[in-house]
């Protein structure tokens, strides 16, 4: 019962900073510069699907 109390107590706070707890800062950083990448790209016009005129979309 002993080794079960420990790992009770590792895993109770996930959200921490310790070095098990789960790298929260690091994941928002990441998906931080992933959004910051996409807001910026731009098209081509040749990468564009092509769109014909008068077409009511």
């Amino acid at each position: 019962f002993m080794a079960l109390n420990e790992i009770v107590d590792e895993i109770s706070e996930p959200f921490g900073t310790h070095e098990n707890d789960l790298p929260l800062t690091m994941m928002s950083d990441i998906i931080e510069t992933q959004l910051a990448l996409l807001s910026e790209q731009s098209f081509a016009p040749e990468q564009r699907d092509p769109v014909a005129k008068n077409v009511v979309l």
